[in-house]
């Protein structure tokens, strides 16, 4: 077989995936964590349920649920829940916001959070502490020895599974051990590594 005529899988699996984003016909886009470029099956979906809103108002709303669900199906299958732990939220901004003002925060109760996280993982965890809820700040570069003694007594551990600035990829089944074992929620910004890491 000539080299002219050889193509490894993992180039058919670029190829194939690349031509869902219609947007690297234009551009060479390395920021997806922020406002990404949509792949060309979503914006689709979106197409749809936008026409149908503007063709038909609410009449297929039944329908819209039914999409709701499947997305809480295959949510659930990627991070191995159950559909009914899986909420839909605007973004991670307002995921991230809600349960912090979800959580009916007591006297005693302490947070670990992490200096290095982007803003929506940052400034929820920081206005807490404004109110009077202990945060503990500590590097993405903790060790998970630090991280076990930050998490005694904690209520809450957040952090992201990618760190936005460095590309640090953390542990997450070491420090969700850490928190299994003190009792402590764990609260995991995936949006940055899901896709492509689990």
């Amino acid at each position: 077989m000539g080299y002219e005529t050889f193509i490894s899988p993992a180039e058919t699996l670029r190829t194939r995936y690349r031509k869902q984003f219609p947007v690297t016909e234009r551009l060479v886009y390395l920021n997806h964590a922020a406002v990404a470029p949509l792949c060309k099956p979503a914006a689709d979906a979106m197409k749809r349920l936008a026409d149908d809103a503007c063709l038909y108002g609410s009449l297929h709303y039944d329908q819209w649920l039914d999409a709701y669900q499947g997305l809480r199906v295959a949510a659930a299958a990627l991070i191995g829940a159950r559909k009914s732990e899986i909420a839909i939220v605007k973004n991670t901004s307002e995921g991230i916001a809600t349960v912090a003002a979800g959580l009916q925060w007591a006297p005693g109760d302490k947070i670990v959070a992490f200096e290095e996280e982007f803003p929506a993982n940052y400034l929820p965890w920081k206005r807490l502490e404004k109110q009077g809820i202990p945060v503990q700040w500590l590097s993405y570069r903790a060790s998970l020895d630090e991280i076990d003694e930050a998490a005694r007594g904690a209520r809450l551990l957040a952090i992201s599974y990618v760190q936005y600035l460095s590309g640090f990829r953390a542990d997450l089944e070491a420090i969700g051990e850490i928190c299994a074992r003190r009792r402590v929620f764990y609260f995991v910004d995936a949006i940055q590594g899901l896709g492509h890491s689990r």
